[in-house]
């Protein structure tokens, strides 16, 4: 089943079903439906909170398995496979990470036009959902000048309201067909095997990417973006958003 976090990035509760609960040490572990994010590629987890019977528990920990994600919890007396549950997440810190991951995908994309020999290398969102830091690698980049012209690409972006839009191929050669050049992956690095989920930004950027974003660029509002370092013998630098 698709988490729900993908077709749905803006749902921010659920009613559902508890698909299995088992007892682990001093905690529960729950399975249901997808709606928290559970971490990955950069992007931190979402905070979330499980309600059944007039109790309340925090989600502790996002347990992968194999298929699912189980929501570890403080046990909640009576609570058993098959009942209904209502699993709600933080709304501020789920559209705090949507706004970052997309300003970053749309920056890359940006700084793709305006440097020849750009490629992104990863990307890590911070725990408290205030920055993301992008690495990339350019022996052509000279620093501000390339950044402020990448910014411009960016703003003009936000002006024109760019749909955001997410798309599953089955593997990257189709990908690569259907983008052609806007392609770019998440990290040159990273070797993508079988299907290929693509986050496009229209005629700007389209990035493999498993992650929660925005519809639109024009919901990126106020941003900052700062040099964090660079070097130019390997062409390796830093750049922070926020």
């Amino acid at each position: 089943m698709i988490p729900i976090y993908r077709t749905d990035p803006y749902l921010f509760s659920l009613e559902t079903i508890a698909d299995a609960v088992s007892e682990e040490g001093e905690t529960q572990l729950v399975t249901c439906r997808e709606l928290i994010f559970s971490e990955g590629g950069g992007q931190p987890a979402d905070y979330g909170t499980v309600f059944f019977g007039g109790t309340t528990s925090s989600v502790l920990e996002l347990v992968k398995g194999k298929g699912d994600v189980r929501l570890r919890i403080a046990p909640i007396a009576g609570l058993v496979k098959g009942q209904k549950i209502l699993v709600e997440i933080e709304p501020n810190r789920r559209l705090s990470i949507m706004r970052l991951h997309t300003t970053q995908h749309a920056l890359a994309g940006a700084l793709r036009r305006c440097v020849e020999d750009y490629e992104t290398g990863g990307m890590q969102i911070s725990e408290d959902a205030k920055v993301c830091t992008m690495r990339f690698v350019s022996k052509r980049f000279t620093g501000l000048d390339n950044l402020g012209k990448g910014i411009e690409v960016l703003e003009q972006g936000i002006k024109d309201g760019l749909k955001v839009e997410a798309e599953v191929f089955d593997n990257v050669e189709q990908a690569k067909a259907h983008f052609g050049n806007l392609y770019r992956p998440s990290d040159p690095r990273v070797q993508i095997k079988g299907k290929v989920r693509l986050v496009s930004i229209d005629g700007l950027d389209a990035n493999a990417c498993g992650g929660t974003h925005l519809k639109s660029l024009t919901e990126v509002g106020e941003f900052s973006v700062s040099l964090e370092d660079y070097h130019r013998e390997t062409g390796e630098g830093f750049v922070a958003i926020r």
